[in-house]
């Protein structure tokens, strides 16, 4: 029996306009009125961003049509995710010192896992076990926290400082500001040797969910072609990929099948989409669980868990916990994510 494993993946995303303009501002500490340097001001899961200079002072570029929220991120402070803004004013920020101790939540119950247990768990999990999260490595381990709760079987992490990954088979440097973090787990039996009768209990990761805001870069200024190919093949087949041939009605021309017992049937049966005033985007409606087939092959079930969600031009989905995945668009992690300001590559070499 192939297990099926859930994967909640909360971020907040972007709509691309076809015309740039560019938001800008001041950002300072709250109580001491004084500009704050080198914050990090970016429009979420996206390779939009900027950083303060010594007075406070940023400026970034901006796209008529964006629907992501502009987060203010700073060492120590209170991030400020802001969804209302125009262009061509002048914004003025005040961070707040965030006094909390991370330590104090997780000590209460006693962790019976070492931490190089659930560093593994941890990555395997948030990078992924696909090709590409072998070339991925996190630079700040330490800056972790991990805690295994054994009476609730879950783990959890939390982080005093954004998570930054190196991806190098995709070319992207990561700051994933880490907002939740936990793995649920069932216990098996599981038969050891040949004695049928020695057992050991065995972790299986069931409900993945995450939660927190992404800036993604460049690690190499020029992208080779062969770097192209891969995001493209991290691209193809993904929920962002789904999204986006839903939302255009391209779903087959996409390469994507829906299923019902093992036979091919027409989208609308399980799919009902309706237009909203907004240009682009669309809500929609999914009856039942619906298997999903890309390119013959990658095999996976969406279930919807809400009456209904929107989906914009780019392929945005929200809220997020609408819908439930499993199978192959819920393996991929971090490791295979893209920004959503990506594009196709048709012709990389």
């Amino acid at each position: 029996m192939i297990k099926k494993y859930v994967l909640l993946l909360f971020t907040i995303f972007l709509c691309v306009a076809s015309f740039a303009q560019t938001i800008q501002g001041h950002v300072y500490d709250k109580n001491t009125k004084q500009p704050l340097e080198t914050v990090s001001i970016y429009f979420d899961n996206t390779t939009i961003g900027a950083v303060t200079n010594n007075k406070g002072y940023f400026k970034i570029d901006y796209s008529s049509n964006t629907t992501s929220p502009l987060v203010i991120s700073y060492l120590g402070y209170k991030k400020i995710i802001n969804q209302e803004y125009k262009p061509n004013e002048d914004y003025v920020f005040y961070l707040e010192e965030d006094l909390n101790s991370l330590d104090e939540v997780v000590l209460e119950v006693k962790d019976e896992w070492s931490r190089m247990k659930k560093m593994k768990e941890f990555k395997e999990q948030f990078l992924g076990s696909t090709k590409n999260a072998k070339s991925c490595k996190i630079l700040n381990e330490d800056d972790i926290t991990l805690y295994y709760n054994s009476p609730k079987k879950q783990l959890v992490a939390y982080a005093s400082k954004p998570i930054v990954v190196l991806n190098k088979s995709l070319n992207y440097k990561i700051k994933y500001d880490l907002q939740e973090f936990s793995i649920d787990y069932t216990i098996q039996d599981v038969l050891v040797g040949n004695n049928l009768k020695t057992k050991k209990e065995v972790h299986q990761a069931e409900i993945v969910y995450y939660a927190g805001t992404t800036l993604f870069s460049n690690i190499e200024e020029e992208t080779n072609p062969k770097i192209l190919v891969k995001r493209n093949k991290a691209f193809n087949g993904s929920i962002l990929h789904f999204m986006r041939a839903l939302v255009n009605d391209q779903l087959e021309e996409e390469g994507f099948v829906i299923l019902q017992e093992g036979s091919k049937v027409a989208p609308e049966h399980y799919i009902s989409i309706r237009k909203t005033e907004r240009e682009g985007m669309v809500k929609v409606r999914i009856s039942k669980e619906m298997e999903v087939v890309y390119n013959n092959r990658r095999h996976s079930s969406i279930i919807m868990v809400a009456e209904e969600f929107t989906v914009d031009a780019l392929g945005v989905y929200s809220p997020i916990k609408s819908l439930n995945f499993s199978g192959d668009m819920s393996v991929n992690r971090m490791s295979d994510a893209l920004p959503l300001d990506f594009r196709l590559e048709t012709n990389p070499f």
